[in-house]
């Protein structure tokens, strides 16, 4: 007998995640769509996230677990799971984030029903530790003042966004929108893998977004789906840590925003980058308030 082709692939990776995969990978066993697999690529984890995977895997045939014996860094996971995916359709799980019953059922849904969709989500909401102090500052402010669109709009659409239209003017949106939670969304595993960018350079999620953007449109579901773990701008996610773990090069704590700038610059073009200015510089300057408070914070 035939074994049936998965429809989609969710790939998890992950790096010591035994605080909350347990419950990532629930809520993926627990969806209504249920021709999935589930590709889990650990990055040689210190805790007992192997145990915790073997056990499930153990249970349920759809899920492939690998354990690397070192560690090689998020983009060689990020990467992995997306490699080994042999579907029409694939998504990445945070480890420590987790679905509703129905997201790849409502998601597989809309992109079957449109070929000009080339990635679908639901609403996201955000769990954990939110102490975004910067959220105070002047710049912060200003900052979400000019990538507001209606009040109503900005409200509705915080982390993710549905965009349409010329690709200059997707791009846009999405540059000046200044989120890329849409990275854990729904999409063609082919046109994904093509446009696949480096996960260690800096700003690596939202240049993802603007480069898969070339093929398609991306679409929101009016239901929040995904849940995504927030650990806080105190936690180590920071340009100084990310500097000192060797994610971002020196010259992001210099000319913060640069890597994408120069990324933004070689692809999409000179014209571009004269119509978004005010929006460069203003990413140079709230990176620059950004690290004198993470600095500050030090002392």
């Amino acid at each position: 007998m035939t074994e049936m082709q998965p429809d989609v692939t969710v790939g998890i990776p992950v790096y010591n995640g035994e605080l909350y995969i347990q419950k990532a990978i629930n809520s993926v066993l627990s969806q209504s769509y249920t021709n999935f697999e589930l590709i889990i690529s650990d990055n040689a984890s210190t805790d007992s996230t192997e145990v915790i995977c073997k056990e499930f895997a153990r249970n349920d045939s759809r899920i492939k677990y690998v354990r690397h014996q070192i560690n090689q860094g998020a983009d060689f996971n990020f990467n992995f799971v997306l490699s080994e995916a042999k579907s029409k359709y694939f998504v990445w799980l945070g480890a420590d984030d987790y679905w509703e019953a129905t997201f790849l059922e409502k998601n597989i849904a809309k992109l079957e029903s449109n070929n000009n969709i080339v990635g679908s989500i639901g609403l996201v909401k955000f769990y954990g530790i939110e102490d975004f102090y910067i959220k105070k500052n002047l710049v912060f402010k200003i900052k979400n003042k000019m990538k507001r669109g209606s009040n109503d709009e900005y409200e509705k659409y915080t982390h993710v966004r549905p965009v349409s239209g010329s690709y200059e003017k997707k791009a846009s949106i999405y540059l000046r929108f200044d989120q890329a939670s849409f990275v854990y969304g729904l999409f063609r595993t082919e046109k994904l893998r093509n446009r696949m960018v480096s996960v260690n350079m800096a700003g690596w999620d939202l240049i993802l977004i603007l480069n898969v953007l070339k093929d398609g449109d991306l679409y929101v579901i009016d239901e929040v789906l995904l849940h995504r773990f927030v650990s806080g701008v105190h936690s180590e996610c920071s340009y100084i840590n990310f500097y000192k773990k060797k994610i971002i090069p020196f010259r992001e704590l210099i000319f913060p925003g640069s890597t994408l700038f120069i990324w933004c610059l070689k692809n999409i073009g000179i014209k571009f980058i004269v119509k978004n200015s005010d929006w460069f510089v203003l990413l140079l300057v709230y990176g620059w308030f950004t690290i004198l408070q993470e600095l500050k914070t030090k002392i």
